[in-house]
């Protein structure tokens, strides 16, 4: 599991935030393919350090089909974010770009 919460917080000139599934598909095979990887990132203390706006997600990678099920039964069981929790976390995802109507963006 990697809390990859404060990436955004990096204070140290010359220093840059290095996500844990980079590395792991930089080691290469076998651990590409075979280490199971559970990556969180938060909107609530990572984006912009707003403690009381709730969104999140986790990333899994090789996890297990039996941890994927365990997974969904745990979540199906917990409330949601606000909608402004899940707006602010889609947006952290998927940023406005410059030039580009929101608009267009709709699928």
């Amino acid at each position: 599991m990697a809390d990859e919460v404060y990436q955004a917080n990096i204070y140290k000139t010359g220093q840059q935030f290095v996500s844990i599934r980079k590395v792991l598909h930089e080691l290469g095979e076998p651990y590409r393919s075979e280490v199971e990887l559970i990556s969180m990132h938060s909107i609530s203390k990572g984006l912009i350090g707003e403690c009381g706006l709730r969104g999140g997600y986790a990333e899994v990678v090789n996890l297990a089909d039996r941890a994927i099920e365990m997974m969904y039964k745990i979540k199906s069981i917990q409330l949601c974010s606000n909608t402004i929790g899940q707006v602010a976390c889609g947006l952290m995802v998927d940023p406005p770009r410059r030039g580009i109507e929101s608009e267009e963006c709709v699928s």
